[in-house]
């Protein structure tokens, strides 16, 4: 059976007329007979009722009708399907995200993406402990946003997207009691090693964890051990509530449950900032991640250069 015995069928199961399907289908009427009695021998059943004058469905050509329109239907919606998916404008997405950037890029980057594809089924991944470049390379997601580590394998690409500097997240009732020592709007360096340092465990967000200890360590500042916690909502939380200080993301000032003072550290030759950034399989890029890289530099904060690691896209 082939799509053309097909569209006979449907041609004569409209006409009730095997003369008027042949015009229809520009040929003429033995040969359209022959292949509908063909067509009914291949497939063991009856599909016309016929005599002399009158042609019927069958019950079971009935219930084959539906399902033959929508066969060739579907044939002839292939080429356009073809290149849309060629196109990256339909088909799927796989997109990995982490506790860093969850509430950075990943809301804006997705909204605009789906606005501009709605074809294409978007899928988010919480990669919670799991390295998103791993989970690249393994081919579990096709793109992530990221904080990027030290070093990338080489067959990923990588463009940054938006920097975000560090701030101390302090206890505000500990400013107003003199307990955290401020100069204006910034935390003194002496004030860390006096409180309990909130943070995030390094398998959680490695990149992160290895910046704030950076940042200690250029302040020659030994912090005190305190609450770890696995996203930085609940850093700011613990902070609230008078657990103890955190570095974090200037961005999560947004996220003040109240009762907590956001400051710049003094002492720092340098701000630390944290950037944010997509990457993705730079050797094999599908056509859906193509364009969602389009859309990503179209985001572009900026103070960051548009700069791509790797193969892929330039």
């Amino acid at each position: 059976m082939n799509l053309r015995q097909l569209s006979f069928f449907v041609a004569v199961a409209e006409e009730l007329h095997f003369g008027r399907a042949a015009a229809r289908l520009c040929m003429t009427q033995p040969p359209l007979s022959q292949a509908i009695l063909a067509l009914e021998r291949e497939l063991g059943v009856e599909l016309f009722r016929r005599t002399k004058r009158h042609v019927e469905l069958s019950p079971c050509g009935q219930h084959l009708l539906p399902h033959a329109r929508q066969l060739l239907a579907d044939a002839d919606a292939l080429p356009d399907l073809a290149r849309h998916l060629a196109y990256g404008t339909c088909g799927s997405l796989r997109l990995g995200f982490d506790t860093l950037t969850e509430g950075a890029l990943m809301p804006e980057l997705a909204g605009c993406y789906s606005a501009k594809y709605p074809a294409v089924d978007l899928i988010l991944h919480d990669m919670g402990d799991a390295p998103p470049t791993e989970a690249l390379l393994q081919g579990d997601i096709d793109a992530a946003l990221v904080m990027p580590p030290a070093s990338l394998p080489p067959t990923l690409a990588y463009l940054g997207l938006a920097k975000d500097p560090l701030l101390a997240a302090v206890p505000e009732q500990w400013i107003l009691t003199g307990k955290v020592r401020t100069s204006g709007a910034r935390l003194l360096p002496a004030a860390l090693a006096d409180l309990p340092m909130i943070c995030m465990p390094r398998q959680r967000a490695p990149s992160f964890h290895d910046l704030v200890a950076n940042c200690l360590l250029q302040l020659d500042v030994k912090a005190q051990t305190g609450q770890e916690a696995l996203r930085l909502q609940t850093c700011i939380s613990l902070v609230s509530v008078g657990m103890g200080v955190a570095l974090v993301p200037s961005r999560m000032q947004t996220e003040n449950p109240g009762g907590v003072r956001f400051l710049e550290v003094a002492g720092l030759s340098h701000e630390p900032v944290i950037e944010i950034g997509l990457t993705w399989r730079g050797d094999s890029p599908s056509p859906t991640v193509t364009q969602l890289v389009k859309v990503a530099r179209s985001m572009l904060s900026p103070d960051v250069a548009p700069a791509v690691q790797a193969a892929g896209m330039a």
